[in-house]
Protein backbone atom coordinates (compact mmCIF):
# COMPACT_ATOMS: atom_id res chain seq x y z
CA UNK A 1 0.00 0.00 0.00
CA UNK A 2 1.20 3.46 -0.98
CA UNK A 3 1.10 6.53 1.50
CA UNK A 4 1.72 8.87 -1.95
CA UNK A 5 -1.09 10.55 -3.11
CA UNK A 6 0.72 10.10 -6.89
CA UNK A 7 0.61 6.56 -6.00
CA UNK A 8 -2.85 5.88 -4.81
CA UNK A 9 -5.48 3.78 -6.19
CA UNK A 10 -8.37 4.92 -5.73
CA UNK A 11 -12.78 3.11 -6.05
CA UNK A 12 -15.21 5.83 -6.37
CA UNK A 13 -18.46 4.35 -5.76
CA UNK A 14 -21.32 6.38 -6.74
CA UNK A 15 -24.35 6.28 -8.76
CA UNK A 16 -24.30 9.83 -9.97
CA UNK A 17 -22.29 9.73 -13.56
CA UNK A 18 -21.69 13.58 -13.34
CA UNK A 19 -20.23 13.49 -9.87
CA UNK A 20 -18.59 9.97 -10.21
CA UNK A 21 -16.78 11.62 -13.55
CA UNK A 22 -15.50 14.91 -11.97
CA UNK A 23 -14.13 13.47 -8.88
CA UNK A 24 -12.20 10.34 -11.47
CA UNK A 25 -10.70 13.36 -13.27
CA UNK A 26 -9.29 15.29 -10.01
CA UNK A 27 -7.46 12.40 -9.15
CA UNK A 28 -6.55 11.76 -12.45
CA UNK A 29 -5.07 15.06 -12.63
CA UNK A 30 -3.09 14.03 -9.54
CA UNK A 31 -1.13 10.76 -10.60
CA UNK A 32 -3.91 8.76 -8.78
CA UNK A 33 -5.03 5.08 -10.92
CA UNK A 34 -8.64 5.18 -10.68
CA UNK A 35 -11.57 2.73 -10.56
CA UNK A 36 -15.21 3.44 -11.01
CA UNK A 37 -18.48 1.71 -9.75
CA UNK A 38 -21.95 2.71 -9.98
CA UNK A 39 -23.43 0.28 -7.66
CA UNK A 40 -22.66 -1.66 -4.83
CA UNK A 41 -22.00 -5.00 -7.03
CA UNK A 42 -19.64 -3.09 -9.80
CA UNK A 43 -18.05 -2.31 -6.73
CA UNK A 44 -17.94 -5.46 -4.89
CA UNK A 45 -16.41 -7.13 -8.41
CA UNK A 46 -13.52 -4.48 -8.59
CA UNK A 47 -12.79 -5.25 -5.02
CA UNK A 48 -12.36 -9.11 -5.49
CA UNK A 49 -9.89 -8.15 -8.68
CA UNK A 50 -7.59 -5.44 -6.88
CA UNK A 51 -6.42 -3.58 -3.71
CA UNK A 52 -7.27 -0.34 -3.04
CA UNK A 53 -5.91 2.57 -1.03
CA UNK A 54 -8.99 4.15 -0.24
CA UNK A 55 -12.80 3.98 -1.40
CA UNK A 56 -14.66 7.13 -1.72
CA UNK A 57 -18.71 5.60 -1.42
CA UNK A 58 -21.77 6.66 -1.29
CA UNK A 59 -23.83 6.49 1.17
CA UNK A 60 -27.26 5.79 -0.93
CA UNK A 61 -26.53 3.85 -4.10
CA UNK A 62 -30.30 3.18 -5.29
CA UNK A 63 -33.73 4.44 -4.25
CA UNK A 64 -34.62 0.80 -4.32
CA UNK A 65 -33.54 0.11 -0.91
CA UNK A 66 -33.84 -3.42 -1.21
CA UNK A 67 -30.26 -3.20 -3.77
CA UNK A 68 -27.04 -2.71 -1.84
CA UNK A 69 -26.50 1.01 -0.62
CA UNK A 70 -23.38 2.47 0.99
CA UNK A 71 -24.27 0.54 4.22
CA UNK A 72 -24.36 -2.75 2.84
CA UNK A 73 -21.19 -2.01 1.51
CA UNK A 74 -19.58 -1.20 4.66
CA UNK A 75 -21.36 -4.06 6.16
CA UNK A 76 -19.48 -6.32 3.51
CA UNK A 77 -15.89 -5.19 4.04
CA UNK A 78 -16.04 -5.61 7.88
CA UNK A 79 -17.35 -9.14 7.26
CA UNK A 80 -14.59 -9.46 4.88
CA UNK A 81 -12.03 -8.30 7.14
CA UNK A 82 -10.82 -5.57 4.62
CA UNK A 83 -9.53 -2.74 6.30
CA UNK A 84 -9.51 -0.02 3.27
CA UNK A 85 -10.00 3.27 4.44
CA UNK A 86 -13.50 4.49 2.69
CA UNK A 87 -14.37 8.04 2.76
CA UNK A 88 -18.12 8.87 3.09
CA UNK A 89 -19.66 11.18 0.67
CA UNK A 90 -23.71 11.96 1.05
CA UNK A 91 -26.27 14.39 0.13
CA UNK A 92 -27.79 13.51 3.62
CA UNK A 93 -25.36 13.60 6.30
CA UNK A 94 -27.77 13.37 9.32
CA UNK A 95 -26.25 12.11 12.81
CA UNK A 96 -28.40 9.08 12.01
CA UNK A 97 -26.70 8.30 9.01
CA UNK A 98 -23.56 8.44 10.10
CA UNK A 99 -24.21 6.19 12.86
CA UNK A 100 -25.47 3.34 10.42
CA UNK A 101 -22.08 3.66 8.55
CA UNK A 102 -20.65 3.39 11.50
CA UNK A 103 -21.99 0.84 12.95
CA UNK A 104 -21.91 -0.81 9.95
CA UNK A 105 -18.29 -0.22 8.77
CA UNK A 106 -16.62 -0.21 12.00
CA UNK A 107 -13.18 1.02 11.70
CA UNK A 108 -13.52 1.60 8.16
CA UNK A 109 -15.42 4.79 8.20
CA UNK A 110 -12.70 7.60 8.09
CA UNK A 111 -14.47 10.60 7.11
CA UNK A 112 -18.03 12.00 6.29
CA UNK A 113 -18.14 14.71 3.70
CA UNK A 114 -21.53 16.31 2.33
CA UNK A 115 -21.40 16.58 -1.56
CA UNK A 116 -22.35 20.00 -1.89
CA UNK A 117 -18.98 20.82 0.29
CA UNK A 118 -17.23 18.92 -1.51
CA UNK A 119 -14.07 21.29 -3.17
CA UNK A 120 -11.05 20.08 -4.49
CA UNK A 121 -8.94 21.09 -1.65
CA UNK A 122 -11.09 19.42 1.34
CA UNK A 123 -11.51 16.13 -0.80
CA UNK A 124 -7.78 15.53 -1.91
CA UNK A 125 -6.66 16.55 1.75
CA UNK A 126 -8.91 14.15 3.49
CA UNK A 127 -7.94 11.42 0.90
CA UNK A 128 -4.15 12.39 1.34
CA UNK A 129 -4.78 11.93 5.21
CA UNK A 130 -6.62 8.58 4.51
CA UNK A 131 -3.41 7.15 2.55
CA UNK A 132 -0.61 8.43 4.94
CA UNK A 133 -2.87 7.32 8.38
CA UNK A 134 -4.66 4.25 7.17
CA UNK A 135 -4.77 2.69 11.00
CA UNK A 136 -6.86 5.76 12.19
CA UNK A 137 -9.95 3.58 10.65
CA UNK A 138 -9.03 0.47 12.40
CA UNK A 139 -9.19 2.00 16.02
CA UNK A 140 -8.35 5.99 16.20
CA UNK A 141 -8.65 5.97 20.31
CA UNK A 142 -5.00 3.74 20.68
CA UNK A 143 -3.37 6.98 19.11
CA UNK A 144 -5.19 8.74 22.45
CA UNK A 145 -3.21 6.33 25.44
CA UNK A 146 0.13 6.10 27.12
CA UNK A 147 3.10 6.53 25.43
CA UNK A 148 1.51 9.32 21.95
CA UNK A 149 1.58 12.56 22.57
CA UNK A 150 -1.52 12.98 20.37
CA UNK A 151 -4.64 15.78 21.31
CA UNK A 152 -8.02 16.31 19.62
CA UNK A 153 -9.05 19.27 18.03
CA UNK A 154 -12.95 19.29 17.76
CA UNK A 155 -16.11 21.32 17.75
CA UNK A 156 -16.16 21.99 13.67
CA UNK A 157 -17.20 19.24 11.31
CA UNK A 158 -14.98 17.88 8.46
CA UNK A 159 -16.31 19.60 5.94
CA UNK A 160 -14.79 22.65 7.32
CA UNK A 161 -11.30 20.82 8.26
CA UNK A 162 -9.28 21.82 5.19
CA UNK A 163 -9.70 25.93 6.62
CA UNK A 164 -9.26 24.97 9.84
CA UNK A 165 -5.45 23.11 8.95
CA UNK A 166 -4.26 25.98 6.82
CA UNK A 167 -5.20 28.59 10.21
CA UNK A 168 -3.01 25.44 12.62
CA UNK A 169 -0.29 25.89 10.13
CA UNK A 170 0.47 28.60 10.92
CA UNK A 171 1.10 27.96 14.64
CA UNK A 172 4.65 27.52 14.07
CA UNK A 173 5.59 30.45 12.46
CA UNK A 174 3.15 31.90 14.85
CA UNK A 175 4.47 30.42 17.78
CA UNK A 176 8.10 31.76 16.93
CA UNK A 177 7.93 35.40 16.16
CA UNK A 178 5.71 36.32 18.78
CA UNK A 179 7.03 33.67 21.59
CA UNK A 180 10.25 32.39 20.77
CA UNK A 181 10.44 28.72 20.68
CA UNK A 182 10.01 26.47 18.09
CA UNK A 183 7.33 24.13 17.36
CA UNK A 184 5.61 22.08 14.72
CA UNK A 185 2.24 21.21 14.80
CA UNK A 186 1.18 18.14 12.58
CA UNK A 187 -2.44 17.18 11.50
CA UNK A 188 -4.86 14.79 10.36
CA UNK A 189 -8.72 14.12 10.79
CA UNK A 190 -10.83 11.58 11.83
CA UNK A 191 -14.46 11.43 11.65
CA UNK A 192 -14.78 14.81 12.47
CA UNK A 193 -12.22 15.46 14.80
CA UNK A 194 -8.47 16.85 14.10
CA UNK A 195 -5.41 14.75 15.75
CA UNK A 196 -3.00 17.16 16.35
CA UNK A 197 0.52 16.40 17.61
CA UNK A 198 3.20 18.66 18.68
CA UNK A 199 7.05 18.68 17.79
CA UNK A 200 8.90 21.23 20.38
CA UNK A 201 11.99 20.92 22.51
CA UNK A 202 9.99 24.19 24.40
CA UNK A 203 8.53 23.80 27.77
CA UNK A 204 5.39 21.80 26.34
CA UNK A 205 2.60 22.90 29.26
CA UNK A 206 3.28 26.65 27.52
CA UNK A 207 3.04 25.29 24.59
CA UNK A 208 -0.26 23.58 24.90
CA UNK A 209 -1.02 27.30 26.84
CA UNK A 210 -0.11 29.49 24.29
CA UNK A 211 -1.83 26.75 21.04
CA UNK A 212 -4.84 27.21 23.32
CA UNK A 213 -4.70 30.94 23.16
CA UNK A 214 -4.07 30.77 19.04
CA UNK A 215 -7.41 29.02 18.56
CA UNK A 216 -9.10 31.30 20.36
CA UNK A 217 -8.56 34.29 18.42
CA UNK A 218 -11.20 33.35 16.22
CA UNK A 219 -13.20 34.69 18.79
CA UNK A 220 -11.87 37.85 19.16
CA UNK A 221 -12.12 39.18 15.84
CA UNK A 222 -11.66 41.67 14.74
CA UNK A 223 -9.88 42.81 18.30
CA UNK A 224 -7.12 40.79 18.45
CA UNK A 225 -4.40 42.11 20.80
CA UNK A 226 -1.59 38.80 20.64
CA UNK A 227 0.88 39.36 23.17
CA UNK A 228 5.00 39.06 22.37
CA UNK A 229 7.01 37.43 24.86
CA UNK A 230 10.09 37.99 22.87
CA UNK A 231 11.42 41.85 21.77
CA UNK A 232 10.75 43.03 18.57
CA UNK A 233 10.67 46.21 16.60
CA UNK A 234 6.97 48.77 16.21
CA UNK A 235 7.95 48.32 12.68
CA UNK A 236 8.03 44.64 13.24
CA UNK A 237 5.35 44.57 15.37
CA UNK A 238 3.02 45.94 13.28
CA UNK A 239 3.36 43.36 10.24
CA UNK A 240 3.56 40.42 12.20
CA UNK A 241 -0.21 42.00 14.09
CA UNK A 242 -1.12 42.63 9.95
CA UNK A 243 -0.23 39.15 9.09
CA UNK A 244 -1.97 37.18 12.25
CA UNK A 245 -5.42 39.34 12.07
CA UNK A 246 -5.79 38.24 7.98
CA UNK A 247 -4.90 35.23 9.43
CA UNK A 248 -7.72 34.98 12.12
CA UNK A 249 -10.13 36.88 9.43
CA UNK A 250 -9.58 34.15 6.59
CA UNK A 251 -10.73 31.34 9.36
CA UNK A 252 -13.32 33.12 10.77
CA UNK A 253 -14.99 34.41 7.17
CA UNK A 254 -14.85 30.83 5.98
CA UNK A 255 -16.31 29.11 9.05
CA UNK A 256 -18.86 31.81 9.09
CA UNK A 257 -19.96 31.27 5.58
CA UNK A 258 -20.21 27.54 5.54
CA UNK A 259 -21.23 26.63 9.42
CA UNK A 260 -24.61 26.72 8.33
CA UNK A 261 -24.46 25.02 5.25
CA UNK A 262 -25.19 21.50 7.06
CA UNK A 263 -27.61 20.97 9.81
CA UNK A 264 -25.59 17.70 11.05
CA UNK A 265 -23.56 18.15 14.53
CA UNK A 266 -20.22 16.76 14.58
CA UNK A 267 -18.96 13.53 15.24
CA UNK A 268 -16.22 12.98 18.02
CA UNK A 269 -14.26 9.64 19.24
CA UNK A 270 -13.91 8.49 22.68
CA UNK A 271 -11.50 10.47 24.44
CA UNK A 272 -9.82 9.66 27.54
CA UNK A 273 -9.79 13.48 29.04
CA UNK A 274 -7.36 12.49 31.61
CA UNK A 275 -3.83 11.31 29.58
CA UNK A 276 -5.46 13.74 26.09
CA UNK A 277 -5.57 17.66 25.82
CA UNK A 278 -9.21 18.56 24.18
CA UNK A 279 -8.69 21.98 22.08
CA UNK A 280 -12.36 23.22 21.31
CA UNK A 281 -13.26 25.20 18.25
CA UNK A 282 -16.54 26.96 18.90
CA UNK A 283 -18.23 26.66 15.40
CA UNK A 284 -21.26 28.46 16.36
CA UNK A 285 -19.26 31.02 18.30
CA UNK A 286 -17.11 31.66 15.71
CA UNK A 287 -20.48 31.93 13.30
CA UNK A 288 -22.01 34.87 15.51
CA UNK A 289 -18.28 36.70 15.35
CA UNK A 290 -18.77 36.22 11.61
CA UNK A 291 -22.51 37.49 11.74
CA UNK A 292 -21.88 40.33 13.77
CA UNK A 293 -18.64 42.16 12.44
CA UNK A 294 -19.59 41.23 8.31
CA UNK A 295 -23.08 40.63 8.75
CA UNK A 296 -24.54 43.75 9.67
CA UNK A 297 -27.87 43.06 11.63
CA UNK A 298 -30.87 43.91 9.47
CA UNK A 299 -34.66 42.65 9.68
CA UNK A 300 -33.69 41.09 6.25
CA UNK A 301 -31.07 38.96 7.51
CA UNK A 302 -33.22 38.59 10.91
CA UNK A 303 -36.25 37.27 8.65
CA UNK A 304 -33.91 35.40 6.28
CA UNK A 305 -31.78 33.21 9.68
CA UNK A 306 -35.67 32.79 11.04
CA UNK A 307 -36.69 31.16 7.83
CA UNK A 308 -33.91 29.22 7.13
CA UNK A 309 -34.37 27.56 10.65
CA UNK A 310 -38.03 26.79 10.43
CA UNK A 311 -38.00 25.09 6.93
CA UNK A 312 -34.47 23.59 8.39
CA UNK A 313 -37.05 22.12 11.30
CA UNK A 314 -39.77 20.84 8.74
CA UNK A 315 -37.62 19.00 6.77
CA UNK A 316 -35.83 16.91 10.14
CA UNK A 317 -39.76 15.91 11.27
CA UNK A 318 -40.41 15.09 7.90
CA UNK A 319 -42.41 17.84 6.22
CA UNK A 320 -40.84 18.79 3.30
CA UNK A 321 -43.89 20.46 1.83
CA UNK A 322 -44.37 22.45 5.09
CA UNK A 323 -40.57 23.57 4.48
CA UNK A 324 -41.57 24.84 1.09
CA UNK A 325 -44.13 26.79 1.83
CA UNK A 326 -42.35 28.45 4.27
CA UNK A 327 -39.55 29.34 1.58
CA UNK A 328 -42.09 30.24 -1.17
CA UNK A 329 -44.05 32.41 1.70
CA UNK A 330 -40.16 34.00 2.11
CA UNK A 331 -39.31 34.51 -1.78
CA UNK A 332 -42.64 36.01 -1.99
CA UNK A 333 -42.42 38.89 0.70
CA UNK A 334 -39.12 39.79 -1.15
CA UNK A 335 -39.68 39.27 -4.68
CA UNK A 336 -36.95 36.66 -5.53
CA UNK A 337 -38.34 35.60 -8.11
CA UNK A 338 -35.35 32.97 -8.81
CA UNK A 339 -36.01 31.32 -5.52
CA UNK A 340 -39.88 31.54 -5.94
CA UNK A 341 -39.46 29.75 -9.28
CA UNK A 342 -37.01 26.99 -7.84
CA UNK A 343 -39.38 26.62 -4.53
CA UNK A 344 -42.67 25.79 -7.31
CA UNK A 345 -40.40 23.19 -9.51
CA UNK A 346 -39.67 21.29 -5.81
CA UNK A 347 -43.35 21.58 -5.00
CA UNK A 348 -44.55 20.46 -8.38
CA UNK A 349 -42.00 17.32 -7.98
CA UNK A 350 -43.22 17.02 -4.23
CA UNK A 351 -46.81 16.29 -5.35
CA UNK A 352 -45.97 14.76 -8.73
CA UNK A 353 -44.21 12.12 -6.10
CA UNK A 354 -46.93 12.00 -3.98
CA UNK A 355 -49.41 11.22 -6.59
CA UNK A 356 -47.34 8.67 -8.17
CA UNK A 357 -47.06 7.04 -4.58
CA UNK A 358 -51.36 6.82 -4.48
CA UNK A 359 -51.42 5.65 -8.01
CA UNK A 360 -48.77 2.68 -7.18
CA UNK A 361 -46.21 4.03 -10.23
CA UNK A 362 -43.84 4.36 -7.06
CA UNK A 363 -43.78 2.04 -3.85
CA UNK A 364 -42.86 3.47 -0.56
CA UNK A 365 -38.88 3.07 -1.10
CA UNK A 366 -38.83 4.72 -4.34
CA UNK A 367 -41.20 7.34 -2.64
CA UNK A 368 -38.57 8.09 0.27
CA UNK A 369 -36.03 8.29 -2.18
CA UNK A 370 -37.42 11.17 -3.87
CA UNK A 371 -38.37 12.89 -0.79
CA UNK A 372 -34.78 12.60 0.63
CA UNK A 373 -33.63 14.21 -2.46
CA UNK A 374 -36.24 16.95 -2.59
CA UNK A 375 -35.27 17.70 1.42
CA UNK A 376 -31.36 17.68 0.14
CA UNK A 377 -31.99 20.10 -3.02
CA UNK A 378 -34.11 22.30 0.02
CA UNK A 379 -31.39 22.38 2.25
CA UNK A 380 -27.88 22.21 0.46
CA UNK A 381 -29.19 24.52 -2.76
CA UNK A 382 -32.20 26.49 -2.37
CA UNK A 383 -31.67 27.99 0.89
CA UNK A 384 -27.62 28.81 -0.20
CA UNK A 385 -29.16 29.77 -3.50
CA UNK A 386 -31.37 32.64 -2.05
CA UNK A 387 -28.72 33.49 0.42
CA UNK A 388 -26.74 34.59 -2.32
CA UNK A 389 -29.27 36.22 -3.86
CA UNK A 390 -29.41 38.40 -0.92
CA UNK A 391 -25.98 39.20 -1.06
CA UNK A 392 -25.21 37.61 2.33
CA UNK A 393 -23.01 34.71 1.34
Amino acid sequence: MTTNLKEANILIVEDNDLLRGELASLLKEKGCRVEEAGNGPEALERMEKERFDVILLDLMLSYDKSKMQGAGLLRHLKTAGIETPVIVITNKASNEAILESFESGAGNVYAFLLKSLITPENILQIIENAIRFPDLTTDATRFLGDGHDVHVIRGIRSDLHYTVKEYVGYFGDYLKKFKGPDAEATLFSYLDDIFVTFSTGANRDMVMHWFREFLQYPLQYPVVEPVFETPVSPTESTALKTELKQRVKNLTQDIGRSFYSSTRDYVSVPVPHQQVKVFDLNGQKIFNNYALHFRPPSPLLRDFRLMEKLSQYAVSTDNTMEALEIVLNFALRYRLEQARIKTVLLMGRFNKAQEGFRQKRLDRAALQWELDAINGDILLNLLIDIERELGFA
